[in-house]
C-alpha cells in the first residue's frame, strides 16, 4: 500500500540513522524524499543504500539561513511541492558536567538542534503552501534532565516549545483561525 504516493518529504539529518530509517519507510510508502545533511559522502551512501529513483539530496548546513533557504528551493525544484517536513537534524555533543562543558561545544549543539529546528520551520512551513505535516525530532531529554547533557537537553526542551509553537501558528495559517497573543 502506497499511502504516502504523490507525497513529497524533506527530511534534515537524512543521512544518519534515524533519517535513513524514516526515508527507508517513506520511500516504501511511494513517497518522494529529499535528504538534507552536511555531508556529501554520507548522503551518497544514504542514497545508494535506499536504491532507489524517488530520493535526493541536498548538502547543507541547517544552522545556515542560505542553506535552508537552498534545501528549501531544491526540494520545490526537484518535486514541485513539499508536503512533509521532518526537521530531524541533530546532535548530541560532549558527555560532561557543565562546570567542564566546553563552550564551542554548547553553541554547536544549540545551532544544531535548535536554531536549525528554528529555520526550517521558518523557512519551509510557509512554502507548504496546502498545509501539510511538520515532525520535529526531540528526544526523552526534551522533557527530563541527564547529567553530563545541559547543552543536549536545553536544546531538546525548547524543541519541544519550538513545537508547540509551530503547531499553533501553522494551524492559524491553514485553516485560517484568529491568533491568540498574550495581550488578549
Amino acid at each position: 500500500m502506497e499511502i504516502l504516493k504523490n507525497k513529497n518529504i524533506i527530511i534534515t539529518g537524512g543521512s544518519g540513522g534515524i533519517g535513513k530509517a524514516t526515508a527507508k519507510l517513506f520511500l516504501a510508502e511511494g513517497a518522494k524524499v529529499m535528504l538534507v545533511g552536511r555531508k556529501e559522502d554520507k548522503l551518497k551512501s544514504a542514497i545508494k543504500e535506499l536504491n532507489t529513483k524517488n530520493v535526493s539530496y541536498c548538502i547543507a548546513d541547517v544552522t545556515k539561513i542560505e542553506d535552508t533557504k537552498k534545501y528549501t528551493e531544491a526540494t520545490l525544484e526537484k518535486f514541485g511541492h513539499i508536503d512533509v517536513f521532518f526537521n530531524n537534524a541533530g546532535v548530541e555533543g560532549s558527555v560532561k558536567p557543565i562546570e567542564q562543558y566546553p563552550e564551542t561545544d554548547f553553541d554547536n549543539v544549540i545551532a544544531v538542534n535548535l536554531k536549525g529546528v528554528w529555520l526550517g520551520c521558518k523557512y519551509v512551513i510557509p512554502k507548504m503552501k496546502d498545509g501539510g505535516s511538520v515532525m520535529i525530532t526531540s528526544s526523552v531529554a526534551g522533557l527530563k534532565g541527564f547529567s553530563g547533557l545541559g547543552a543536549y537537553v536545553a536544546s531538546k526542551h525548547a524543541v519541544v516549545g519550538i513545537m508547540k509553537v509551530a503547531a499553533i501558528e501553522f494551524a492559524i495559517v491553514v485553516l485560517g483561525l484568529i491568533p491568540f497573543t498574550l495581550d488578549q
